[in-house]
């Protein structure tokens, strides 16, 4: 048990705490028998009748259970099963024991065994039969039955109509709820899955981790995880794409709050009477973030937040045992509770406990919202009611709505800080003698520089760290709080320098100055989803079971659907920018002759100079090991200077200007204050590392904003590869799964504060207008695909079959939203229909200073005020594109014939997008412009085979957009400059 206070109200001994959590545990491997190659074999197209069937339900023996049942019907089955059928128990032998072993006292005051209870797990309606039970077992068996009940809440997306189709043993997929086939299970070796079954940690040592510590269970969940996620709740397409480990989480969430519940109150007349809310935790975390002026100070404040969220979810999931994590995103962690919480004011205290946390972080300033949603009960959430009346579907949704949707609407809606929710007044924090005028902190501005004074504030200082001292805060005008939300993050990264020369994988940086390209020039990459209808369930209407019927937006699939987003983005971060970013970065070494007398900060930053003219480069001083460490892009460096940017010649130059020179030490400038001079230092030695890292800073993955920041001169081409990345996964969704790409330029030195509030910005491209509706021009029926070309000129290519050879034809995915917004097949679609699309955007902004930022917001016809931005997302091959065409030109010639272009149009008043006697004549004009310039001998106009796609886009204006992003930005030389 942590050391955190727990509310009177929510207070459970340790006993009902644990046998909490082992009911947890239960409903998370409440279908464990599916994770087994027999258990897919079974269930496959081309399964032999042949031989025992497999009983997947029965991953317990019951014929070492329940010795006293003589008469009883159920229990004789399970033993026939046992003997006669292929169970799951036999794939896992140890299991049966091992759950025999750990007990529960559940809240009747009967203690169980968890496996006993284990058959009871999938059946939702033995919870009817619990007088049978005791009269025939001698115990209810509540626990067990209670999360048979959940389990048919908890994923009702397993619809029994429509044209679910099974697959064959040895191409059995598992797909996203994007139709995108993410895996095949039967890898080629055989038991791949009963494999992963057996090394589930199961053992009773493994278990019974789960009640000992918090750290514990988490560990145990994620190589839970790692496990149930390669198996599937069903093998059917589409409905496919929910995993065991979806399922079996929801499960064990419904199961743990009804159980904290259960432990406080009665088991009432019908399970479906429990109810469950949720309970959000917000913050504005992209708000926050843009409230830093440097990259520390973010990545600071996000490791405090992450940490301070990390220990509320052990407090509320482990200590408390009060729910689970259902949801967490850029606004929060959603968990899902009891409805019901005991005693008279629970939800104050918690909030406060909440709070609390918070500030033990030294987050005053950032102290979340707690709010409760509204209660829901359980049969609310169910198709079937238990007289087997089906119920509304519409009705169902909009409880299920109440548990994610709502309250991420809401949580967006509010104000960041509320009133008697997370108000803090600072008013302490100016006691003591602080004058009204005293300077303020230059990261939270709101505490005094240096506060707390040493002694003062023994509580609040007991949560800082040792070397956050007062004389260091004062050094570096901030707050003590702040100075140690910083981190020793200069340690930890030369540390890891230092131990990576046995390693094959370059590190990431974590400097803005090294992210820089060679012109000095870094992107923010934003990245976003429309989430939005897919979570309120009216986007998986289009993915149709039957003529009239849609997927169902359970829990689980809720789930799944944003996992899968943030599965998308954390592969973006961790492998695309691995990719398509060069690792040819390295760093300069210098050693001072006289280290011993060097009075300087531990793992600082400096500048050291060479010469009155010569270099100045940023540095960090590594004290434990006695050198300074460069934190800039080398290569730009040598490029502003002159100098030759190949190894060998660097290798050089770094010698020449520092070994055995005297150079010139200097306090690098910071908020409020110019650089100065601090000393002189002989360098005795200057090497060149041939340690590579990776010039990137992710930022966030989340299911709706991926940000990330990159060399400016790899924005474009990391933008194509997520752009193809997406196409690839989510073609099948594309007109209702929109995706924003963004693409912030900067100089190294702009202030992060106005980086983070233009990409905040960029994040409105998707929400200003979510929709429109196109008209179908053009509809081709291929072999294997359905293009669709609208009246735009942009063009939709469907995928019609899964599989290398196309033989499983896609009957679901193949829809769309028509005018009126209801799902539509494709093959129902004319030249003359028109189609409501949600679509994806592009758009970039160069800041040149900090204040360009505010050109960057959207109308509420979804435009800025430059008329060509937002571009559509598929625009951004096409500005790629438009680029190679052009590029052959001079950059004069270039510049040239935009002027002319552009001028024209300013005279003539066209308005780009108008059809009219006007436009026509200023297209004739676009096109002999170009034709008119000086295009080489090797490439001149009449060759081009895309000359009227050069025309529309200076008709257009995208030529100038082009021209800007390539010339003014990424510095691209064309091609003539190439050969020159």
């Amino acid at each position: 048990m942590s050391e955190r206070t727990i509310p009177a109200e929510l207070k459970l001994s340790d006993s009902h705490r644990q046998a909490i959590l082992y009911i947890e545990l239960l409903g998370l491997i409440h279908d464990l028998g599916k994770l087994t190659d027999t258990f897919l074999r079974k269930e496959a197209s081309n399964a032999s009748n042949q031989g025992k069937k497999y009983e997947y339900r029965l991953f317990v023996d019951p014929r070492k259970l329940y010795t006293q049942a003589k008469t009883c019907k159920t229990v004789h089955n399970w033993r026939k099963n046992a003997d006669n059928k292929a169970c799951a128990f036999n794939d896992r032998p140890d299991l049966t024991d091992t759950l025999r072993s750990v007990k529960l006292t559940a809240w009747d005051g009967i203690e169980y065994c968890l496996a006993e209870l284990a058959p009871f797990l999938a059946k939702t309606g033995f919870w009817k039969d619990n007088d049978k039970w005791m009269k025939e077992l001698g115990k209810n068996m509540q626990p067990g039955t209670l999360i048979g009940f959940l389990h048919g809440i908890g994923h009702f997306e397993k619809e029994s109509s429509g044209n679910n189709q099974t697959q064959a043993y040895i191409n059995t997929w598992r797909s996203t709820p994007f139709g995108y086939d993410e895996e095949q299970l039967p890898t080629g070796s055989e038991n791949n899955l009963t494999k992963t079954l057996q090394q589930l940690p199961l053992s009773q040592e493994e278990i019974q981790v789960v009640v000992q510590s918090a750290k514990e269970r988490e560990q145990w969940l994620e190589k839970m995880e790692n496990g149930l996620s390669k198996g599937l709740a069903d093998t059917r397409r589409p409905i496919n794409d929910v995993t065991l480990w979806d399922w079996g989480y929801l499960v064990a969430s419904l199961a743990k709050a009804a159980a904290h519940y259960l432990f406080h109150h009665r088991w009432p007349e019908s399970p479906e009477q429990l109810s469950f809310r949720t309970l959000r935790i917000n913050l504005d975390r992209l708000q926050l973030y843009a409230e830093s002026d440097r990259i520390t100070d973010l990545l600071g404040k996000q490791n405090a937040i992450e940490e301070a969220y990390k220990k509320v979810r052990q407090y509320l999931e482990f200590d408390l045992a009060l729910g689970n994590r259902i949801h967490h995103d850029e606004t929060g962690d959603y968990y899902l509770i009891p409805g019901v919480l005991p005693g008279e004011d629970p939800k104050t205290a918690l909030r406060i406990a909440i709070q609390n946390i918070f500030r033990k972080e030294s987050l005053e300033d950032c102290l979340p919202r707690v709010h409760f949603g509204t209660s829901v009960q359980a049969g609310h959430l169910d198709k079937k009611n238990q007289k087997n009346a089906t119920r509304d579907n519409n009705a169902v949704i909009e409880t299920i709505r109440e548990l994610l949707v709502n309250p991420r609407r809401d949580a967006r809606a509010e104000a960041p800080v509320q009133n008697n929710n997370n108000l803090s007044l600072f008013e302490d924090e100016w006691k003591n003698g602080k004058s009204e005028n005293a300077e303020r902190c230059s990261v939270c501005g709101l505490r005094p520089v240096g506060y707390p004074v040493t002694g003062d504030l023994p509580e609040v200082e007991k949560n800082l760290e040792p070397w956050a001292l007062e004389k260091k805060a004062k050094e570096r005008n901030l707050c003590r709080l702040c100075l140690n939300r910083r981190g020793r993050r200069a340690k930890k990264w030369a540390e890891q320098w230092a131990g990576e020369a046995q390693h094959s994988k370059p590190p990431m940086t974590i400097w803005t100055d090294e992210v820089a390209d060679d012109d000095g020039r870094i992107a923010l990459f934003v990245g976003s989803f429309g989430l939005d209808h897919w979570l309120d369930g009216s986007a998986l209407e289009t993915i149709r079971l039957s003529k009239n019927t849609g997927k169902n937006p359970s829990p689980a699939r809720l789930f799944r659907i944003t996992e899968t987003a943030r599965s998308f983005w954390t592969t973006i971060n961790s492998e695309v920018l691995q990719e398509k970013v060069n690792t040819e970065s390295c760093r300069i070494v210098l050693t001072p002759a006289n280290t011993d007398k060097l009075d300087l900060g531990k793992f600082h930053t400096y500048e050291l100079q060479c010469n009155p003219h010569g270099m100045r480069i940023s540095f960090v001083w590594d004290s434990e090991r006695g050198y300074f460490l460069s934190v800039e892009n080398l290569n730009g460096l040598m490029k502003r200077h002159g100098y030759k940017q190949n190894m060998l010649s660097m290798i050089t130059t770094v010698k020449n200007t520092f070994e055995n020179k005297t150079c010139t030490l200097y306090q690098p400038s910071s908020y409020g204050t110019a650089s100065s001079r601090r000393a002189t230092i002989c360098i005795k030695t200057a090497n060149l590392s041939t340690i590579h890292y990776k010039p990137v800073i992710p930022l966030l993955a989340e299911p709706s904003v991926c940000m990330s920041l990159i060399p400016a001169d790899k924005a474009v081409d990391v933008s194509l590869k997520v752009f193809e990345k997406y196409q690839q996964e989510m073609s099948r969704v594309q007109d209702r799964l929109p995706m924003g790409i963004g693409l912030v330029f900067f100089p190294r030195r702009t202030p992060i504060r106005a980086v983070m509030e233009a990409g905040r910005a960029m994040l409105n491209m998707l929400q200003s207008k979510p929709e429109e509706e196109w008209k179908v021009n053009d509809l081709k029926r291929q072999t294997n695909t359905i293009d669709l070309t609208f009246n735009n000129s942009i063009s939709f290519s469907y995928k019609t079959s899964y599989g290398k050879d196309s033989e499983i034809p896609d009957i679901w995915h193949l829809c769309c939203f028509d005018s009126e917004g209801k799902a539509k097949q494709l093959n129902e679609l004319t030249t003359e229909s028109h189609v409501k699309v949600y679509p994806g955007r592009f758009d970039f902004e160069f800041l040149d200073t900090s204040g360009r930022r505010f050109d960057i917001y959207y109308d509420e016809h979804g435009r800025r005020p430059r008329n060509t931005r937002p571009f559509y997302l598929t625009d951004i091959q096409r500005i790629a594109d438009l680029w190679q065409y052009i590029r052959s030109l001079s950059k004069s010639q270039i510049y040239q014939v935009i002027e002319l272009i552009e001028t024209k149009r300013t005279e003539w008043h066209v308005a780009p997008g108008t059809k009219d006697e006007r436009t026509e004549v200023f297209r004739k004009f676009v096109q002999s412009t170009l034709a008119g310039a000086e295009w080489p001998t090797t490439h001149s106009w009449h060759t081009i085979s895309e000359q009227e796609t050069l025309v529309q886009a200076g008709v257009d204006g995208v030529l100038t957009d082009v021209a800007e992003l390539y010339i003014s930005i990424l510095k691209s030389p064309s091609t003539e400059n190439q050969k020159a």
